[in-house]
């Protein structure tokens, strides 16, 4: 998430989660630069393969939170992913294969009281916990094709030159572009 640590956001979703189901808790990130949709889905893009079969993901950088964006339920072959429709689950989707992409409507699987800023401690973590519990994916919502796709753009290689785009720098200085494997002539 992009919520930092001195709020006590993060604190909300893991009592609601620990109050539906055992899950075991791991976070990932909560230091994501606020509303970068971008580094958060290459964060979440880069560290979901390496989590076990059957893993939920519950993932929010939402700058778009309070509008008519939709949520989200995505399948994929060996992981699950939760959060925003803004295109910030969509890059792990397509590196885990094989996804189905489902909108979250049903109220039953939220919160009772759904704040208009905090979906992802009112809808989000409880949708995961409702599916770790055994709900079906059919019952959350219907399956849709009308989702924000973010890309990370191609590299263009001419000649001997690359050209891409930066990605991501980490808190090292790494600059991660999306030139790899490229091979010049």
């Amino acid at each position: 998430s992009d919520f930092g640590m001195k709020s006590s956001y993060v604190s909300q979703m893991k009592a609601v989660a620990i109050s539906m189901t055992d899950a075991h808790l791991i976070d990932i990130t909560h230091e994501v630069t606020p509303h970068n949709i971008r580094e958060g889905a290459f964060i979440l893009k880069t560290v979901a393969p390496f989590f076990p079969m059957g893993t939920v993901h519950v993932a929010v950088v939402d700058p778009g939170v309070g509008t008519s964006r939709k949520g989200l339920v995505i399948t994929t072959t060996s992981q699950i992913l939760i959060g925003p429709d803004n295109g910030l689950l969509i890059p792990a989707a397509r590196l885990l294969g094989n996804y189905t992409v489902y909108e979250i409507q049903n109220p039953r699987f939220m919160l009772h009281r759904v704040s208009n800023t905090f979906h992802g401690r009112d809808i989000f973590t409880p949708v995961a916990a409702h599916i770790l519990n055994g709900v079906l994916f059919e019952e959350i919502g219907p399956v849709i094709n009308d989702y924000v796709k973010l890309d990370f753009k191609e590299p263009q290689v001419t000649n001997n030159t690359a050209t891409g785009e930066i990605i991501y720098i980490d808190n090292f200085g790494n600059i991660i572009t999306n030139i790899d494997n490229v091979k010049l002539n």
